[in-house]
């Protein structure tokens, strides 16, 4: 067998091993983590329906995007978007919130109107913004 075949084979066996031992890790802390990612999960939904009884649909979103912009990584991004979709489906959504809002389906549209609403909002170049953008979508996809 040549040299640069066994280099190659070695290669690809440490790549395949590393992404394991990666899913394994992730596996465990997920499992441990479960319950206490419940709660927060839980905590976050009852925070935006209470938020929502005093606050309209616009200002969800200006809550969930300070919360944002206060705590910003993947857990806290799962959270701030559970408490903008509870709260967005409780709160009052004032005329032409949901006007130019296209289906997320459109993929290329959508990408588009989440940056565009994120420049409104004062966060442009902020893919976190438009991944919580698609809260606003869900919602007004959603009758109410």
């Amino acid at each position: 067998m040549p040299t640069w075949l066994k280099v190659v084979l070695a290669l690809v066996g440490v790549m395949v091993l590393l992404c394991g031992l990666s899913s394994a890790g992730a596996y465990f802390w997920f499992n441990e983590n479960k319950d206490k990612l419940k709660g927060v999960g839980e905590r976050a939904k009852k925070e935006g329906s209470a938020f929502a009884y005093q606050h309209d649909s616009n200002e969800c979103v200006d809550e969930a995007l300070r919360r944002l912009g206060e705590r910003n990584g993947i857990v806290d991004q799962a959270e701030h978007k559970l408490f903008l979709k509870a709260c967005l489906g409780k709160a009052a959504r004032p005329a032409g919130f949901c006007e130019g809002v296209p289906p997320r389906s459109e993929i290329m549209l959508s990408a588009t109107w989440a940056v565009e609403r994120c420049v409104a909002k004062g966060r442009a170049q902020d893919q976190d913004c438009a991944r919580m953008m698609q809260a606003v979508q869900e919602a007004c996809q959603t009758p109410g």
